[in-house]
């Protein structure tokens, strides 16, 4: 009788605990899947495309917008090319590079309308010098090593006296260049003088007035040094949830001061105001508005971001959300780091592919009044098609 009635407790215990088993892993898949919920698409506006299908961009190795004279700059890796593009995403002109330059690994203009490509000759790394109109002019003496440590530059950018700024990844520093006198100086780009145990690779470099900012993506963090060298501050921190940097591989400053940083293992943009996130938007995904591995990023309005990845060659103009798109918004999350407010409904569809209709203005062009700066000393020789 005993022995009956020990075997049924044993059972009962045995039943309830393969039920508290079965419930545990629910919450956990709930939760998880909870964690996921939050990503929201951004309002897709187009895809960035050359109109002849046989002449589309093979592996976009490079993204910049020219704040000078408001062109948008496609290294097309696959046609060894860069392609130019209005802010609107209307395709202006391409040219070929040429004299051996193959592999373009970056590209940036200067306020003179003089570009900037780096690439790859027989002999090495190289920063070739083109004309407005893609006439190949000089090449930008580079140093082959610095105290002994061999220079692999992977990013380059100018400031706003023409000044270029190289990123030797490698050894973590940065080269200030003069176009034709090469190496000025140079400092580190790590932020601790011992050197930081996280720090090991960097992303795109990108120039906001005299600040250079240097993504660390094992670190999970945009670093701010001054074009002076001097380390300034860093944003984000490292984590998987919202709100954090997994991966950072760009980040860009908006017309309007906000910080955007693209998270390629996040598959997002987060986005940050006064060093504060306010929201991001984003996840893995094909459709409009989704990225796959995304990794190059341009901001050419306060309104609209440009998202680059390899993954279908695809480059989409997105506008940005309504959360992210202004200053103080509403569900603005005020800590430094932590969960993204609430979303409104509206924001959480993906809305239908909206193509900008042709026509000679450009939409996202300065507004009444004011005039982009002349590109160069005399228009182009190229026909340009209009939009």
């Amino acid at each position: 009788m005993h022995d009956q009635v020990y075997r049924h407790h044993a059972h009962r215990m045995r039943f309830s605990l393969a039920v508290v088993v079965v419930l545990l892993g629910i919450c956990c898949f709930a939760g998880t899947t909870q964690a996921q919920a939050p990503a929201i698409a951004a309002t897709f506006v187009r895809n960035v495309t050359i109109p002849s299908l046989s002449e589309s961009i093979v592996r976009p190795s490079s993204l910049h917008f020219d704040r000078f004279h408001r062109e948008l700059y496609v290294a097309d890796f696959g046609h060894n090319r860069i392609v130019i593009f209005a802010p609107s995403g209307a395709y202006k002109f391409d040219f070929q590079l040429t004299g051996g330059l193959t592999s373009p690994a970056d590209v940036t203009t200067d306020p003179a309308g003089f570009i900037y490509v780096l690439g790859t000759m027989p002999e090495g790394r190289t920063l070739q010098c083109f004309d407005f109109d893609g006439v190949a002019l000089h090449r930008v003496p580079l140093p082959v090593e610095i105290n002994g440590q061999a220079v692999t530059i992977r990013s380059v950018a100018c400031d706003d006296q023409g000044m270029l700024y190289a990123l030797d990844h490698n050894a973590r520093r940065i080269l200030v260049l003069d176009p034709k006198a090469g190496l000025q100086r140079w400092f580190s780009a790590d932020p601790k003088p011992g050197g930081s145990d996280g720090l090991l690779g960097l992303g795109t470099l990108a120039i906001d007035g005299d600040n250079l900012l240097i993504p660390a993506p094992t670190m999970g963090t945009i670093l701010y040094f001054g074009t002076d060298g001097t380390f300034r501050k860093a944003v984000g921190t490292f984590g998987t949830k919202t709100g954090t940097l997994n991966f950072p591989v760009a980040a860009e400053v908006a017309p309007d001061g906000r910080l955007l940083v693209l998270d390629k293992n996040r598959f997002c943009v987060v986005v940050f105001d006064q060093d504060r996130i306010v929201g991001e938007f984003g996840g893995k995904g094909i459709n409009p508005g989704w990225f796959m591995g995304p990794s190059l990023l341009a901001v050419p309005t306060a309104d609209h971001v440009v998202v680059g990845q390899v993954f279908e060659n695809k480059i989409q103009i997105c506008n940005l959300p309504a959360f992210a798109s202004g200053r103080a918004q509403a569900g603005a999350v005020d800590e430094a780091v932590g969960s993204r407010g609430d979303v409104p409904d509206s924001e959480t569809a993906i809305a239908r592919p909206a193509r900008i209709s042709s026509h000679t203005s450009d939409p996202f062009a300065a507004s009444a009044g004011e005039e982009s700066p002349p590109r160069g000393s005399q228009p182009r020789s190229h026909l340009e098609v209009s939009e």
